[in-house]
Formats: C-alpha cells, sequence, structure tokens
C-alpha cells in the first residue's frame, strides 16, 4: 500500500516524527479549520513543490488558500479553496507527470453557472449549497445519491390530486404525512424506495428525493425536476 506521508517536527518533539495516510484517506481541509498541522504541511509541501506555493508552515493560511485556489481553476475544478479527494488527486497527478482525465461527475465552476442558471438562482446561493454539501461524493458506483423523503412524496401526490391515504398499505416507509428519519438507510435502500414510490407515481417520487452530484451538490427533487425536463436528462 502507497502511503502519502511527512515529516513533522511537534511542540512535544524536536525530531520529526512521520504521518502518513493511505490512498483516499487524507483529510479534507480548507482555510480557518482546526487541523491535523502535519496534513497541511503535506498540502503544502506538494504545493511547494509545483511552484505554487513560496514556504510551508503548517497553518492553512490566506497564502495557501489562494495557492489551492489558483490551482483548482487551472486545472478545471470548483474554484472553493477547499482541499478534497479531487484536489488532492489532481496534485499527486501534477506532480507526477501522469496527466488525470477529470472524472466526468467532477464539478466545475461552469458546471455551477450552468446548474445556477438552470436553477434560476444566484451562483454563490449554488456555490454555498455546494459547500454545505460537499462531506461525500455523490455517486455510489454508476448511482447518484438520492435520499427519499416520505413526507414530501405525500404532498407532492396531493398537489398532483392524488390521495396519498389510498396507497398506505404496505408503504409506510415511503409514505407519510410527517418528516421522520426512521426510513433512511444506505444507498441501496434510498434507490428501493424511490423505485416502489415510482410505481405509485413516478413525477411525484422523482420530486420527492433530494439528488446529490458530484463532490457534491444537493438539490431537492422539485427545482430540480423543472431543471430535468430542461436538460432532457432520464431517471
Amino acid at each position: 500500500m502507497t502511503l502519502d506521508t511527512v515529516a513533522v517536527s511537534t511542540p512535544e518533539r524536536s525530531a520529526a516524527v512521520t504521518s502518513a495516510w493511505p490512498p483516499g484517506e487524507l483529510p479534507v481541509l480548507q482555510c480557518d479549520d482546526r487541523l491535523d498541522r502535519s496534513a497541511v504541511l503535506l498540502l503544502q509541501e506538494k504545493l511547494v513543490r509545483l511552484k505554487r506555493l513560496a514556504n510551508t508552515g503548517g497553518e492553512f493560511d490566506q497564502a495557501t488558500e489562494s495557492a489551492v485556489e489558483i490551482f483548482q481553476r487551472d486545472n478545471g475544478l470548483v474554484v472553493d479553496g477547499i482541499v478534497g479527494a479531487k484536489t488532492w488527486t489532481q496534485l499527486d497527478a501534477a506532480l507526477t507527470g501522469n496527466a488525470v482525465q477529470a472524472n466526468h461527475r467532477w464539478l466545475s465552476d461552469a458546471d455551477l453557472e450552468s446548474g445556477a442558471k438552470l436553477l434560476e438562482i444566484e451562483v454563490p446561493l449554488l456555490k454555498a449549497v455546494y459547500k454545505v454539501e460537499s462531506a461525500g461524493h455523490g455517486f455510489t458506483g454508476d448511482y447518484p445519491k438520492i435520499l427519499f423523503e416520505g413526507h414530501v412524496f405525500w404532498k407532492r401526490l396531493q398537489a398532483r390530486g392524488i390521495n396519498p391515504e389510498k396507497f398506505l398499505a404496505g408503504n409506510a416507509d415511503i409514505l407519510y404525512p410527517a418528516w421522520t428519519k426512521a426510513y433512511y438507510g444506505n444507498a441501496a435502500h434510498e434507490r428501493e424506495r424511490l423505485r416502489r414510490a415510482k410505481i405509485i407515481d413516478r413525477s411525484a417520487a422523482l420530486e420527492s428525493a433530494s439528488w446529490a452530484y458530484s463532490r457534491s451538490w444537493d438539490i431537492t427533487g422539485t427545482p430540480w425536476m423543472a431543471s430535468r425536463k430542461r436538460m432532457n436528462v432520464n431517471i
């Protein structure tokens, strides 16, 4: 197993100690967070080697954030100054000279601008949602992550003139009048809940899920469905 390592000194030890992370386990870093100093040093060392940063210091300061943002802009990533899986991947690719073809599921600034236009909202608003909803990857295998909301499904059926009470038998986990987290499950479980809801009413079901995209932005189904019609996307 290849490990990312960095030698750091601590207040308790003047001699360098080594911290290591297995692939895919590097932490998410951003300015002003209380961060693992060794992880910040690893980031800064990569930026220094790429001539994006003058020196290391172990603090995620404004100079580091600016260097990250410039690197993201030059590599077609969302420019947010947050170092997550995509930025780590592109940093390593730049250092090794192995070009990485951007994953088609990764979002760029252009994607957010396009999404904001489709949803008829301001780009900064969508970027704010992106930052809040960026704690994980937006896909599981080939499927986007979803969270099916049975209380929304109830309301969307009513909005379509359909009485949800007629479908309660055997559907208590996908159809209920008030929010509850009792029926949430893993990715496969949520897709199965959506599948069953689509049997009752496909459009209402799709409007009742939150959809995560890339790393990650999450849109509730109702506004997304309006955009989907213009994008001609099939689910």
